[in-house]
This record gives structure tokens, C-alpha cells and sequence, in this order.
């Protein structure tokens, strides 16, 4: 009789034991006994570059509880591309807002952890395309394009002109020797300087440019892309000539190149198109040729780097046809002399159009 009473007890206890929720393991289900929580993320899609933008953040659980705590945003450029963290939030009562300052068009989202009574949870994305702050430029569908492409310069932090001449670095001047300088050039590295500047890209959106100029005319130079900076005239590309490397035909930077990239430039110790050993004037560091693929040079061998573009005047903007154009008139107010049906990217150090050699001689680009 003891012993039945006994085992009734132990199996009893045993059945208590595994009835028990206090001792019920549900590390490997947690999430069921908790809330369905809900993060959203809201704000405008479109803002303009350099502009900034407020995003709302609303995390509550689904009984329109307020739930507090930080979350995580998250940012990726293309849908392909993977998610990578950008900051956390902090969320009170349900809602946060912060602002942000996007260069490029990204898609944000939110990571909401899990709480003690409530569930994760991951807002769907939300995309904020990213707008050009001036007009892009449109090239008629015709229109010939560069034959060498070259990538976009850097889109500067700063949303001015911000002007810098300064000497050589050496890094800069070690890339020009034996491309854009050699020995018996008229001018040397301490006669030379190096501009680098804002600028308005063909795509609408602000770039960082440089040029080298003779240091006599740094000035004059800001006060030119000053002006057509001001005015929103947009610029394809502003490398160095050095870039394209060296040419044989000119004994110098490849100008070609350069041409056929549309870089706007300035300093290059070489010859003249089509007539080897007499120095352009380029070679002083006097001259500067603006968005040469849409403004050919006129040589005796024919239109440099396209004939096509010679004869269109449209988009406006891009192509200088005649003394009124604001290009024109802003480097003509600097100080600069421009040679017209001639040459229609170059603009030189002299309001007639031509420049002493530093032997006394005269020539032309």
C-alpha cells in the first residue's frame, strides 16, 4: 500500500513538472507568444542634388502600440547591390524623422530589432532619386559623340565656384614631364600654375576640374570661369592634357586626344596643327580651348577633332557661333582674345587673336 502511494506521488510530480509553462523550453520558438511589430519609412522620393531631404520612421506593433528604441538604416544604389549599414536612429514613441543629404539615387530602409514582447521587422524600401541641380545638356540624336570617353570628374562637397591656384605639386608636375613639358619648352614649372575649380558638367550636376595656366594669367582665368560658372554654361570634361599622353605629330600632350574627349585645357608645350616645330601658343600657357568636341579647330588639313559639329550652333549653351555668346563675352572680359570661325574652342591672351613666341616671332593655334 506505501509503495502504490509512493509512485502515485513521483508520477504526479512528474506530470506537473512537464504540464508546467514555467518550465516549458521555448528558446526555439520566440517569436511566437510576441507582438507583430511594423516599421515603415516615408518621406519625398525625388530631391534635388546637394539639397537635403526629411524621412519619417513609424514603428508600432500592429495593435497601434508605440514602440521605442534605435533602428538600423540601411542604404544600396541598385537593386543587385547588396544592403550596407548607414546609421542608427533613434526612435521615441513610435516615430522619428531625421534628414539626408543623398548625392546619388539610393533606396533606404529600415531594421527594426526584436524586443522583449515583440517581433523584428524591416520597412520596405523606399528610393530617393537624386536630381541634376542645373538643366542637363541634350545633344540632338544625330550628333556625332566623343570617340574617347572618359569618367566623370568628382562631384565636389562644396556647392560654390571655390577657386584654388597654387604651384605645382609635385605629383602634377611629375605626370606633365614628358607629356605636356619637355626640355626647351619657353616656360618652367615656376612660371606655371595650377588651377582647380568647380564646374558645371554636361550631366547637370557640379565637378571638380583643373588647368594648368601661366601663372600670369591665373587670375584672369578664375575671373572667365567665374563668370561661366555663374552662368550655369556647362563644361564636359576638365583634365589635365597630360592625361592623354604623348604625341610624336605635336611634340607634345596628345591635343588629338584630348580633342576627341572633349576636355577643355589649357598648358601644352607643343607644336602647331599641321606645322611641326613652331610652338603653338599653347606652349606658353597663355591659351585655353573650351569643350572642343562641340567647337572644332579649322586647320589646313581640315576640321579638328569633327567636321559635324562645325556647322550646328545648337544647343546653344555648348557652341560658340559669335562674339554675343556668354562665353565668349565672359573670357573676352577677362582679358582673352578668341579666334572665332577659326577656331572655335580657342580663347588666348590677346584681343587680337594672335601671340608673341618667345623669340619674337608670331603664331597662331
Amino acid at each position: 500500500m506505501r509503495i502504490t502511494i509512493c509512485l502515485a506521488a513521483i508520477v504526479g510530480v512528474t506530470s506537473t513538472l512537464v504540464a508546467s509553462p514555467a518550465h516549458a523550453d521555448h528558446r526555439n520558438e520566440p517569436d511566437r507568444r510576441k507582438r507583430v511589430a511594423i516599421v515603415t519609412l516615408k518621406g519625398p522620393s525625388k530631391v534635388r542634388d546637394e539639397h537635403r531631404v526629411r524621412l519619417r520612421v513609424r514603428w508600432r506593433t500592429r495593435s497601434g502600440e508605440a514602440l521605442s528604441g534605435r533602428v538600423v538604416l540601411q542604404r544600396r544604389r541598385g537593386p543587385a547591390k547588396r544592403w550596407h549599414r548607414l546609421r542608427s536612429i533613434r526612435v521615441r514613441n513610435g516615430s522619428a524623422s531625421f534628414r539626408l543629404r543623398p548625392r546619388k539615387s539610393w533606396g533606404y530602409r529600415i531594421v527594426a530589432p526584436g524586443g522583449p514582447t515583440w517581433r523584428r521587422d524591416v520597412s520596405p524600401p523606399h528610393r530617393v532619386k537624386n536630381k541634376p541641380r542645373i538643366r542637363p545638356v541634350r545633344l540632338p540624336r544625330k550628333a556625332p559623340r566623343p570617340r574617347i570617353k572618359l569618367r566623370p570628374q568628382k562631384r565636389p562637397k562644396l556647392d560654390r565656384f571655390h577657386p584654388r591656384i597654387m604651384r605645382l605639386p609635385t605629383k602634377v608636375w611629375r605626370s606633365m614631364v614628358g607629356r605636356s613639358w619637355h626640355r626647351g619648352c619657353p616656360v618652367g614649372r615656376k612660371r606655371l600654375r595650377l588651377i582647380r575649380m568647380n564646374y558645371w558638367g554636361y550631366d547637370g550636376y557640379r565637378h571638380r576640374g583643373e588647368i594648368v595656366v601661366n601663372q600670369s594669367i591665373a587670375r584672369k582665368t578664375v575671373r572667365a570661369f567665374r563668370a561661366i560658372y555663374r552662368g550655369k554654361y556647362p563644361i564636359r570634361r576638365m583634365y589635365r592634357v597630360d592625361r592623354f599622353g604623348w604625341s610624336k605629330k605635336l611634340h607634345g600632350a596628345n591635343d588629338f586626344k584630348s580633342m576627341r574627349a572633349g576636355n577643355t585645357s589649357a598648358f601644352n608645350c607643343r607644336s602647331i596643327v599641321g606645322r611641326p616645330g613652331d610652338l603653338s601658343p599653347h606652349a606658353l600657357g597663355r591659351s585655353v580651348d573650351i569643350n572642343t568636341w562641340e567647337n572644332p579647330y579649322h586647320s589646313a588639313r581640315g576640321y579638328a577633332p569633327n567636321r559635324w559639329w562645325n556647322f550646328r550652333s545648337r544647343p546653344h549653351r555648348i557652341t560658340y557661333r559669335s562674339g554675343g555668346h556668354p562665353v565668349v563675352r565672359a573670357m573676352r572680359n577677362a582679358g582673352f582674345g578668341w579666334l572665332g570661325s577659326a577656331d572655335w574652342q580657342h580663347f588666348q591672351i590677346d584681343t587680337s587673336g594672335r601671340a608673341h613666341r618667345h623669340d619674337g616671332g608670331i603664331f597662331w593655334d
